[in-house]
């Protein structure tokens, strides 16, 4: 069976696909637990095996990224990441990439480096627990480059949109 995600503001549905039969069925509705307003719950979704990321970047407010585990036939929600630095209005889940255990957040609007010059961080799980390892700035970050636009995570590469 393949799952796909389709999100909607304030939840997203999990969708999959029979390849047998080629019928399409909603899995499950899922939504953020801590109903935090002004989020975009389901903004940006990635799935790597058994895990899943949901970013809610906010509009008003610090972001948040939230963490699913499948459990047999049912998404769990495993834990809510913020920036250990997180400042209102960084947009910080508006682009992630999970792959193995490893996740990556943006926050494009970050101002360490200049106004919106951008930032991504990194997490890493260890059991059920995941924990901030790195934040990445830009080296050569310039004002409004919004450096974590856009993330992709390889095995063997970080690849970050400005």
């Amino acid at each position: 069976m393949k799952n796909i995600l389709f999100c909607v503001i304030s939840f997203f549905l999990l969708i999959g696909i029979n390849l047998y039969s080629e019928e399409w069925r909603q899995f499950q509705k899922l939504s953020a637990s801590d109903g935090q307003a002004w989020g975009i719950y389901g903004y940006s979704v990635d799935i790597d095996g058994d895990y899943a990321a949901v970013g809610k970047p906010n509009l008003q407010g610090q972001g948040a990224v939230y963490v699913l585990h499948l459990v047999g036939d049912t998404w769990v929600e495993e834990a809510i990441l913020t920036a250990s630095d997180g400042a209102d209005d960084n947009i910080f889940g508006y682009a992630l990439s999970l792959k193995d255990n490893f996740l990556v957040v943006g926050a494009f609007d970050d101002n360490e480096n200049g106004i919106e010059s951008g930032s991504v961080y990194v997490f890493r799980r260890s059991g059920s627990t995941w924990t901030e390892i790195e934040k990445i700035i830009p080296s050569d970050g310039v004002e409004e480059g919004e450096f974590g636009a856009s993330i992709l995570l390889t095995d063997n590469n970080l690849f970050v949109g400005a």
